[in-house]
């Protein structure tokens, strides 16, 4: 009988013991995941022999919370629910080997220890690996603005996980000093937001840097601050006050200035225009018209006030150059100066009159421009039938002098009066149809300027009516003292709220905001549409919006409609944004007789409105 057992017990262990020679799983310890993109968590069956029954179990353990991602078995895979389309094993795991985890849109939420079960009748093993998310975002740097210190400048970027470190450096690779803000979003990504002024002993490249610590890679975005670019001068062509100059040159940075200067050093009244492009680079365009008694040497002058280069280049006038005007001018001059008076007199009337009578006045005016436009180019077309007329007549009266001389005898000297004779002749011709070719030339450009000048005025007047439309929606707004962070203090007609700078003691309640200078409005709203008007002062930052009533109101939150909130806001008195789960840039907001009006559409319980009140 002891024998027997023997034999058993050794039986036993005979069977026990090639299973683990036979099968093994393997897995890598560390697995780095990119945001947005798919992941594969790798994990390897090897075995010397086929496996009876086998399944395979994918666990996510997090903080202690252990949760089912996965169940693979010979007829296939069964995801739960909550990972449901992001995350597959291969169909022929088993006959391969592999049967690893692929996790599609990694988010950081994904972080976590994932353990790989593999199980058969006779068998059991399991290993891990730690799942690591990672996120970059692109760099942009933003043109702010020439403070009184110097060229401020703005860097944005989204999208980043972990918290990313952020460093401006100049063109020697020394650290800027600067103003950097770091937010988290609703899925745990967070956004940078980072100011600089560069002095003009700091110019050249200036680059703004941000490093993914657990990537150790590194974004950035390099802005040169020393532009300047070629300058160039063109004539433009005679008008009826003088000679049109203009003079254009691109690729500064920062915004320059232009000047107009005689010879004498005097500067000239000039119309000019500059624009940025998407590169952050301001090309410039400026027009200058030079009378005869300005006569001589004019130069034109561009200035980069960062770093104080001028770049400039003249041009030399003579007389010959100024215009002689044709004696049929002044009877259209006489017509153009009276049609540009019935435009600005038809303008003061229309910004004259009441609402009520914008709309008829503005057709009316449209009509009124239209008559005199063609009036003023039958005008035109008078002058050229007369130059036409002119022209010939003259080549007869040159016929008919050139035959009467071919007829004498004399001819040396007299052919040589001739020959004369019609070549001044024809440089007056050319001179008057140049000055008639500027004149149709001067009719198109008025009529492309009218035009734009209509659809502006239509505009307003849209504007103007769309903005009554919203007022119709107009209610008041009294704010709930219950609900103001301590710092804030409300007025006693819940109208007004003021941050004093300090905690002060107040009521504690389950309304009130603790983390954030919030607070809320006793009025609220399920549906419908509202507007009211809040007066926003002197204040360089703030956001302004609607909440729903749910709110959380205690510890850390963030603006967003996931958390519950819609609204916009100014920060350091620049930029306008949307508090969207990415903020969203608004390159514009309305502000009449300083005060912010915002119009929403309420389609749940609402309060407004959300405000926050920065320093």
């Amino acid at each position: 009988m002891e024998q027997r057992r023997w034999l058993l017990l050794a039986l036993a262990l005979l069977l026990a013991i090639p299973v683990s020679e036979h099968f093994k799983v393997t897995s890598p310890e560390k697995v780095v995941g990119i945001v947005g993109q798919d992941t594969i968590l790798p994990c390897t069956i090897s075995s010397t022999k086929p496996l009876d029954n086998p399944q395979v179990h994918w666990i996510k353990i997090t903080d202690g919370h252990t949760e089912d991602i996965y169940t693979y078995r010979h007829f296939g895979g069964e995801p739960m629910q909550k990972y449901c389309g992001r995350t597959s094993v291969p169909g022929d795991g088993f006959a391969t080997g592999n049967v690893s985890l692929t996790l599609k849109n990694v988010q950081p939420a994904d972080e976590g220890r994932y353990i790989c079960s593999v199980e058969s009748s006779v068998w059991f093993a399991e290993n891990d690996t730690k799942l690591s998310v990672a996120g970059t975002g692109e760099v942009f740097i933003d043109v702010l603005g020439y403070q009184e210190k110097g060229l401020e400048l703005g860097c944005r970027s989204q999208g980043w996980f972990p918290k990313p470190t952020v460093q401006w450096v100049n063109e020697d690779g020394q650290g800027l000093s600067a103003d950097t803000e770091i937010h988290q979003d609703s899925r745990n990504l967070f956004s940078v937001w980072s100011r600089v002024t560069v002095t003009g002993e700091q110019v050249g490249k200036v680059t703004c840097q941000i490093l993914n610590p657990l990537l150790q890679v590194e974004k950035k975005t390099t802005l040169s601050l020393s532009g300047t670019g070629e300058v160039f001068i063109e004539i433009q062509g005679p008008q009826m006050q003088g000679l049109e100059l203009g003079c254009r040159s691109q690729g500064w940075l920062p915004k320059p200035t232009v000047q107009w200067v005689t010879e004498d050093g005097q500067g000239l009244s000039v119309d000019t225009e500059i624009h940025q492009d998407s590169r952050k680079l301001f090309s410039v365009w400026s027009r200058v018209t030079v009378t005869g008694e300005e006569m001589g040497k004019v130069t034109y002058q561009i200035l980069n006030p960062l770093v104080q280069v001028e770049k400039k280049t003249s041009l030399s006038l003579s007389g010959d150059a100024f215009p002689r005007v044709s004696p049929g001018l002044p009877a259209f001059w006489t017509v153009f100066t009276l049609f540009l008076l019935t435009l600005a007199a038809a303008a003061a009337v229309l910004v004259y009159r009441g609402k009520t009578e914008e709309a008829n006045i503005s057709q009316a005016l449209e009509s009124r421009l239209e008559k005199d436009l063609k009036q003023l180019s039958q005008q035109i077309q008078t002058l050229i039938q007369a130059f036409q007329n002119m022209q010939e007549s003259t080549e007869r009266d040159l016929l008919m002098i050139r035959t009467d001389l071919e007829n004498k005898r004399g001819m040396t000297e007299e052919g040589n009066a001739t020959m004369i004779l019609e070549s001044t002749w024809q440089k007056d011709l050319q001179q008057i149809s140049h000055q008639l070719q500027n004149l149709q030339q001067i009719l198109h450009n008025m009529q492309m300027s009218t035009q734009r000048d209509l659809q502006l005025l239509r505009t307003e007047l849209e504007n103007k009516q769309e903005l009554s439309k919203v007022e119709s929606y107009k209610g008041d707004v009294t704010l709930d003292a219950d609900t103001a962070h301590p710092r804030l203090e409300i007025s006693a007609d819940g109208q007004k709220v003021k941050d004093t700078g300090v905690i002060r003691q107040v009521p504690s309640n389950e309304k009130r905001f603790d983390s954030h200078l919030f607070v809320l409005a006793k009025e609220g709203y399920t549906s419908g549409k509202h507007y009211w008007e809040v007066s926003v002062g002197r204040r360089r930052s703030w956001a302004l919006g609607i909440a729903r009533e749910s709110v959380t109101r205690k510890g850390p939150l963030t603006l967003c409609p996931q958390n519950g909130f819609w609204a916009i806001g100014l920060a350091d008195g620049r930029d306008c944004w949307a508090y969207t789960d990415r903020w969203t840039r608004l390159s514009a907001y309305l502000v009449r007789k300083e005060t912010q009006s915002v119009e929403e559409t309420a389609a749940a319980s609402l309060r407004p409105p959300s405000w926050t009140s920065w320093n």
